[in-house]
This record gives structure tokens, sequence and C-alpha cells, in this order.
């Protein structure tokens, strides 16, 4: 018995120290977003101010002001992976159908589905923040506030709130963009 008492001992001994403390979770460096040159905060703010276009735009209401950064997978072999990269989207009256006229193609990203949308007030709205080169296969013209580059990504049927909402948006840049400016001029460019 005294030696059974002795070898349980040794076990709890052993036990207690191989025990981690508990501790809250460790993120992986993978998984925490970049932004080494602090560009989130007037990424939000840009943001905010476009879902906050609702008052102006029916379409718009619902916008929720969630900017989504995008993480790096492998940050230690990508050199460009380094920087800060955000999107926030916005869809009203869209749906997805399936596109009649797919055919399956294994070297093809194209979607079986295809969207449609309403005919009055259908609006899909993606903007992208992001600083350094575009990596995206589409060709943009991105706005650029410092060193935050912004390309905004709107479709609507409508005409006339495609052209508004857009002179909106840019008119939203266009002031944060001097904001940006003259902040960098009251302390000496040091930005």
């Amino acid at each position: 018995m005294a030696r059974r008492s002795r070898f349980l001992s040794l076990i709890a001994v052993l036990g207690a120290g191989c025990a981690e403390p508990a501790s809250a979770p460790v993120v992986p460096a993978a998984e925490v977003p970049k932004d080494p040159h602090g560009l989130a905060p007037l990424a939000r703010r840009i943001v905010k101010r476009v879902a906050g276009l609702s008052e102006r735009f029916p379409p718009m209401r619902g916008a929720r002001p969630e900017l989504r950064q995008i993480h790096s997978i492998d940050t230690s072999r990508l050199p460009w992976q380094d920087r800060f990269e955000a999107r926030w989207d916005h869809e009203h009256g869209v749906s997805w159908e399936p596109d009649p006229t797919y055919v399956p193609d294994p070297h093809s990203a194209r979607s079986p589905y295809r969207s449609r949308f309403d005919a009055k007030g259908g609006l899909r709205l993606t903007l992208w923040l992001y600083e350094g080169a575009w990596l995206q296969l589409s060709q943009v013209d991105p706005f650029e506030i410092g060193r935050l580059r912004v390309v905004v990504m709107l479709d609507s049927p409508d005409t006339e709130l495609r052209t508004s909402l857009g002179a909106a948006i840019r008119e939203i840049l266009e002031s944060e963009r001097s904001a940006s400016a003259a902040a960098g001029a009251s302390t000496g460019g040091a930005r």
C-alpha cells in the first residue's frame, strides 16, 4: 500500500509540473492584421462616413460600419503582406440566381450564379482600403489619401443612384484627403 501511495504521489508531482497555467489563447502571428503605418483609424472613419449615407440614400439603410480586415496567411515569406488591407461590403436589393449560360470549365473561376438587381434601388458597394500595390486581377484607379489607397466598386442598374452615390463617396474621400493633408502639414509632415 505504501508503494502504491508513493507511486501516486510521484504521478501527482509530475502531473503538476507538466500542467500549463491557464491563460488567454495566443493568436498566431499569421492571423494578426497588419497595420504598420496606423491606417486602420482612417479606414474606419471613411467606412463609418460612407455607411452614414443611409440618411440621404435609402438603399444604404442597414449598412453596418464594420471594416473587415484581410489577414495574411504566411507573412514570413511574402514581403508585400506586411501591409494594411481591408474591405467593406454592402448589398441591397441583390439576389443570386443560376446562370443559364454557365458552362463548367476546370480552368475558369467563373461562378455558376449571377447576381440580379432590383430595378429601383438595387445596389452592391465594395470599398477596398489598402496600402502598397493593388494585388487583385481587375484594373482599378485608386483614390489616394496619404499612404492609404481606396478603390470604390459600385454597381447598380439605377444610373441616378449610381451617379449621386458615387459623387457623395468621392466627396467624403476628398474631405478625408484634405483633413489628412492639413494634419500632416500641422505636424510638420510627420504622419
